[in-house]
């Protein structure tokens, strides 16, 4: 028995290594950790989509990944996240860079600067308005640049709006709660 034990200790001690190293995260850097764990679910979540049709409604956590970043840690890391995050789901959905990335990948890190801002506004109510604000700059460029695809555009839009209201008034007590 106490040879099966150890044995088994010898096999899996990289996956107890890594679950005593997380917890220690976990314990002493807790911010950090679940900032890491919500930015890691961002693209995994960007992969899903990218593999299935939800892309098409708008799921994505990018927008509410930016905007609590930039919240919590200010203006510069909120436009650091927003730009890395948008650029790895433009490249995760898109495979490649388009034409509307242009001014969406820098529109990220404007939000994210925002929500750093914050302007005394409640994360909800900020996170709201800068999820309504990028999808009235992407509806007007969407409507000047590919007016074609602005009726398809729309249809992500509000869904997306609606998905990320959910998210803010839901979930972003709990996050906040958990950063502070």
């Amino acid at each position: 028995m106490k040879d099966e034990i150890t044995e088994c200790a010898k096999k899996n001690w990289k996956l107890v290594a890594g679950a005593v190293i997380a917890f220690f995260f976990l314990v002493f850097f807790r911010e950090m950790f679940f900032i890491a764990l919500l930015l890691g679910l961002s693209v995994v979540v960007s992969l899903l989509a990218s593999k299935t049709k939800t892309k098409l409604i708008g799921v994505e956590l990018v927008t509410f990944s930016t905007v609590l970043v930039g919240y919590t840690h200010g203006p510069v890391w909120g436009c650091i996240a927003g730009v890395t995050l948008e650029s790895i789901n433009a490249l995760i959905i898109s495979r490649w860079m388009r034409t509307y990335n242009v001014w969406v990948i820098p529109s990220f890190g404007l939000a994210g600067i925002a929500a750093g801002l914050n302007f005394g506004l409640p994360f909800a109510t900020i996170g709201i308005i800068i999820a309504i604000g990028l999808h009235v700059i992407y509806s007007v460029l969407s409507i000047l640049l590919h007016g074609h695809l602005h009726p398809k555009y729309i249809f992500y839009a509000i869904f997306n709006i609606v998905i990320n209201i959910l998210l803010f008034t839901g979930f972003g007590a709990i996050a906040l709660g958990f950063l502070s």
